[in-house]
């Protein structure tokens, strides 16, 4: 986007409080003049996310539209076999726009992420009632309890593929076992090391391979 607006080729213009990215085109490339305009953001944000999710049968407010993920997707890569990660997966758009994406012929793979946050319309939680619920219909063309009763089979074919659902049951965002250092709990094994013999040789470790977490670490000699 930064290179877009260097080079002239996108604009943001201010309309009614709100602010679009626009896409220049130009009618005659060596008259900057007569300059035209479209929006792929504005037209992708505003497309059918609501109601193709009202075809699929599963509630959700606000999803992202399908056609959005699957541009910002083309920009990250051009590749074909990719593997696309989401951590606040939602309503589990990615997951559609990789599918629909793999239309191509490609061999992209996704993993989501979704807290399973329940309300009044998610009774089991939005990773129960949303988001695998989504997946599993369009890529087979029925719920899990076998129900076709949703209008997304009347004009769509399912994508195919496999759908692997894992549950993290909890997980503890702090350690207090006395004595012990979140340097303690990380255990290198499971990374092909060999047990560290100095808490300085994990530190570096740690901070070397995990930078993007890890901003800081104090620790004494």
């Amino acid at each position: 986007m930064r290179d877009g607006i260097k080079e002239g080729v996108i604009e943001i213009i201010e309309n009614k409080g709100k602010y679009i990215a626009y896409e220049k085109h130009y009618a005659n490339p060596d008259d900057e003049t007569t300059k035209l305009y479209s929006s792929w953001i504005d037209d992708v944000v505003n497309s059918t996310g609501k109601s193709l999710l009202k075809s699929i049968g599963v509630p959700f407010d606000y999803p992202k539209a399908t056609d959005l993920i699957e541009k910002i997707l083309m920009m990250a890569t051009g590749r074909k076999d990719v593997v696309v990660l989401d951590f606040f997966a939602g309503s589990g758009t990615t997951g559609h726009a990789v599918l629909e994406l793999n239309k191509d012929g490609g061999n992209r793979t996704f993993i989501l992420c979704q807290l399973n946050e329940k309300t009044e319309t998610t009774p089991n939680g939005i990773a129960y009632d949303v988001t695998t619920k989504r997946l599993k219909r369009i890529m087979t063309g029925e719920c899990y309890d076998g129900s076709k009763d949703f209008k997304w089979i009347d004009d769509n074919k399912p994508y195919g593929g496999r759908l692997d659902v894992y549950e993290i049951a909890e997980v503890s965002n702090v350690n207090a076992t006395k004595g012990q250092t979140p340097f303690d709990v990380i255990d290198e094994t499971l990374y092909g090391k060999e047990r560290f013999t100095s808490a300085r040789e994990k530190i570096e470790w740690v901070c070397n391979n995990f930078f993007q977490t890890q901003m800081s670490v104090n620790h004494e000699d």
